[in-house]
C-alpha cells in the first residue's frame, strides 16, 4: 500500500517475525507474541508512535493494572489482569518496532528495562497489599516481599548467566543449556 504522511508502507508478518528475540520466555512466545506481532503490523507504519512512547504507554497500563489490583474485588482483579496483559503486550511491541525500524537506542533500552522493573514491582505489591487490605491476612505482605525479591533476583541472575555464556562463547567453551 502507498504510504501517507506520517506513515510508512505496510509491514508483513514475516518482517515482524524477524524482530523476535532469539530466546524468550514461554509466556511471551505462546501468549503475548501472537497479539504483539499483529499490533506491530497495525502500528509500525505510524511514525509518530515511537518505541519510547510505547514504552511509556506500557508503563501507564501497568500503573492502571496496579490500581485495579489494589482495589482487590473480583472484578478489579480481572480488570487488573487484563490491563497487566495489555501492558506486557505493548511492552513487547515497543522493542519489536524499535528493531523493525532500526531505532534502537541505549536510552530507550534503559528506559524500557527500568520501567519494566518498576511496573512488575508496583503490580506485585498492589496485588498482595490489596489482598491484605481486603482480608487482613498478613501472609499476603510476606508473600509480596518474597515474590518481589525472587523477581528482582531473577533479573540480576539472568544478566549474570548471559554474561557467563558470552564469556564461555568467547573462549570456545560449551555453555550449559
Amino acid at each position: 500500500r502507498k504510504a501517507r504522511d506520517g506513515e510508512v508502507a505496510e509491514v508483513t508478518l514475516d518482517q515482524v517475525r524477524g524482530t523476535y528475540k532469539a530466546r524468550d520466555s514461554w509466556w511471551t512466545v505462546l501468549l503475548v507474541d501472537p497479539l504483539a506481532s499483529r499490533l506491530v503490523r497495525l502500528l509500525a507504519g505510524r511514525t509518530w508512535l515511537t518505541p519510547t512512547r510505547l514504552t511509556v504507554a506500557a508503563f501507564g497500563l501497568g500503573v492502571a493494572a496496579a490500581g485495579a489490583f489494589l482495589l482487590a474485588g473480583p472484578g478489579w482483579l480481572v480488570a487488573g489482569a487484563a490491563l497487566y496483559y495489555a501492558s506486557f503486550a505493548v511492552d513487547c511491541v515497543d522493542g519489536k518496532i524499535a528493531r523493525l525500524r532500526e531505532e534502537r537506542s541505549v536510552v530507550g533500552s534503559w528506559l524500557d528495562f527500568v520501567l519494566d522493573r518498576i511496573r512488575v514491582v508496583l503490580c506485585t505489591l498492589a496485588l498482595f497489599v490489596g489482598q491484605f487490605l481486603a482480608t487482613g491476612r498478613e501472609v499476603f505482605l510476606f508473600a509480596a516481599l518474597v515474590v518481589v525479591f525472587l523477581s528482582l533476583f531473577g533479573y540480576v541472575n539472568g544478566a549474570e548467566i548471559d554474561k557467563a555464556r558470552r564469556l564461555m562463547d568467547a573462549h570456545g567453551a560449551a555453555a550449559p543449556a
